[in-house]
């Protein structure tokens, strides 16, 4: 991994606005759910049911699964008796790719049960102050991919657990923000901050030909022409490479025909490595760093001006005011065995440009601060991921080398690192198989 620590804007306060999080700054005790509207989407009861293939030579996709892993957390009583209310909470995916192998208990996005983390493959919580550390005073929206002890059910599967704001899930149907803003108090700059709580570089599987992956991303996803168009910022990876200037980054063509998803049809996806940006685009966003917040503030426009100014897209990026932002998702995926990778994700906001004409520091702010020690819930998942990590051979010595920023010393060359587009093609040859991983 090539790591460029680059300027960060801190951006302090935020002017109303229509468009926004519903919960700027995940103040409250945050509510969420997995993805789909009904509980049992997915099953037979309610079948999935197949739309539009966005780009053509769709998969066949399962439309029936032995259940629908549906999870809510932190739900308001008053709505216990309505699994359809409240009509406000954040998005938990679950997927697990290839998304309709037998191997998948429940549908794409819900591919497999959440899990208390460290407890199990896919894990989620949120965490309060000094529950995560002595001091700290946010909720934490923690994600701990754990394949130490567990194995994938789907030989070759790409797990990607995800904590997402969606315009039609948990927003009323309200854009998140916008490129090119009408006016100035409208919201166009993503701002959250995000700590790598530690990574477990992971092994390839034997008796495969597939690398051994780590990433941590955020995604957003803005709609303007015949499809939505994405780009993927990759804040850490391992054994990945997304782009690599001069050459443009990566791209893909995603279909997602599953009407009743939040993701349908698809849509048109760039990736770039963060530490690549200013290559790219003459702006910078950091690495995440071991056991240390990062501060993020991207401007959601000058983004995409410059992929749209590279021809990424399949269509031109229009001239016109306010093109809704529709998705913000920040997720981590990988591939292999024997690793982890734990990440939260804290005070997400979406505010104005004007916003950064309030701030003392833009350029200078370092927006690194390094927390001390473990809070009680923080500390259980840490000490579960240390006892399972132990007993497995090499993958406590392969973390200590991440911890220390050395993993490049332990990395494939950099032109035999996949990207995601081309992780995810190879990992479609695996569809149907069922096969679990071996050790």
């Amino acid at each position: 991994m090539r790591i460029r620590l680059l300027p960060v804007v801190l951006l302090l306060g935020m002017l109303h606005a229509h468009a926004q999080f519903h919960d700027q700054g995940m103040t409250q005790a945050p509510v969420a759910r997995t993805e789909y509207v009904h509980p049992d989407t997915g099953t037979a009861t309610r079948p999935l049911v197949i739309g539009d293939c966005l780009w053509g030579n769709c998969i066949a996709e399962r439309t029936v699964y032995p259940q629908s892993n549906y999870w809510r957390h932190n739900w308001p009583c008053k709505a216990c008796v309505s699994p359809l209310l409240p009509d406000l909470y954040w998005t938990i995916l679950l997927n697990n790719e290839p998304r309709n192998s037998n191997g998948n208990s429940g549908p794409p996005d819900a591919s497999l049960p959440r899990a208390l983390p460290g407890h199990g493959l896919m894990g989620f919580s949120t965490v309060y102050g000094n529950d995560n550390f002595p001091g700290d005073r946010y909720w934490r929206a923690h994600l701990v991919l754990n394949f130490v002890s567990f194995a994938n059910p789907v030989f070759g599967g790409i797990p990607f657990l995800g904590f997402a704001e969606f315009s039609n899930r948990g927003n009323r149907g309200r854009p998140l923000g916008y490129l090119q803003p009408s006016s100035g108090t409208r919201p166009s700059v993503l701002s959250f901050s995000a700590q790598l709580w530690g990574a477990g570089p992971p092994k390839p599987i034997p008796g495969g030909t597939q690398p051994a992956t780590l990433a941590s991303y955020v995604w957003i996803v803005a709609n303007w022409g015949t499809k939505p168009k994405a780009i993927f910022i990759t804040l850490y990876h391992y054994n990945l490479q997304n782009s690599v200037p001069p050459g443009n980054p990566a791209n893909y063509h995603f279909n997602w025909p599953i009407t009743q998803s939040a993701f349908y049809p698809g849509a048109d996806i760039v990736y770039i490595d963060a530490e690549d940006l200013d290559d790219y685009c003459g702006f910078g966003a950091p690495t995440l760093i071991n056991r240390q917040d990062v501060r993020y503030g991207i401007d959601m426009t000058a983004l995409f001006r410059c992929v749209d100014q590279r021809l990424l897209f399949t269509e031109r990026m229009p001239p016109t005011n306010d093109i809704p932002v529709t998705q913000v998702l920040w997720a981590n995926e990988s591939s292999g065995i024997d690793g982890y990778l734990w990440v939260d994700i804290h005070d997400p906001r979406m505010l104005p440009n004007l916003a950064l004409l309030s701030a003392p520091e833009t350029a200078a702010s370092s927006g690194h601060v390094e927390p001390h020690g473990y809070g009680r819930e923080t500390g259980k998942i840490q000490a579960e991921l240390q006892r399972q990590c132990a007993a497995v051979p090499g993958c406590a010595q392969r973390a200590a080398i991440a911890a220390a920023g050395q993993q490049q010393t332990i990395e494939l060359p950099i032109d035999q690192q996949p990207s995601r587009p081309e992780l995810l093609r190879a990992t479609e040859a695996l569809i149907g198989t069922g096969r679990p991983q071996g050790r």
